[in-house]
């Protein structure tokens, strides 16, 4: 049975599915695994704890888990090259599947993306797409790059994640500083 890692924060919650070993049909034993062998690997518990500062519940079962969820995600310290493919073609068709990080593939409910959020909270405050700003690295701000007005790709995001936005940084706070000393 795999372990569930839990993290919330005051009102969401978000369950880590922390899978040992998620074999591909087609992948030889030979070749190493794809996920994690340990799904109690110290490593995963220090970082959830200590690097994210995230609290940390650990659960038998999804079912146990009553508060809302925000997100699974699967964390693999080897990188996520080898295991997006496999959740891709797994259950790519039913959830939307995204790197958001070096280390982490995300499965998140169709539609429900940062572009979305960022529309929503603009047209809550009356802000036009063209007067927003976004920054993002990875795959998981896709939608947000292209729902702002002026979009970085950050000078170190995910490949080809540049061709989506309107400029690239190596600072947020650099093109913050700017744009405030502009007004």
């Amino acid at each position: 049975m795999e372990s569930v890692y839990f993290t919330q924060s005051e009102n969401t919650a978000a369950a880590i599915v922390f899978c040992p070993a998620n074999q591909p049909e087609n992948k030889k034993e030979d070749e190493g695994e794809v996920g994690t062998p340990d799904s109690k690997d110290p490593e995963f518990i220090h970082h959830i704890r200590n690097v994210l500062r995230n609290d940390l519940r650990v659960v038998d079962r999804l079912e146990n888990i009553t508060e809302a969820f925000l997100k699974v995600a699967v964390c693999d310290f080897k990188g996520t090259e080898d295991i997006e493919p496999y959740f891709q073609g797994k259950f790519g068709k039913e959830i939307k599947i995204t790197t958001s990080g070096l280390i982490w593939i995300d499965f998140i409910a169709p539609n429900a993306d940062k572009g979305s959020a960022l529309s929503h909270l603009a047209s809550h405050l009356g802000i036009r797409a063209d007067e927003c700003m976004a920054f993002g690295d990875r795959y998981n701000d896709l939608e947000m790059l292209q729902f702002a007005g002026k979009s970085y790709a950050m000078s170190d995001a995910a490949p080809g994640l540049s061709e989506y936005t309107t400029d690239v940084t190596d600072s947020v706070e650099d093109v913050l500083r700017d744009f405030l000393n502009k007004l």
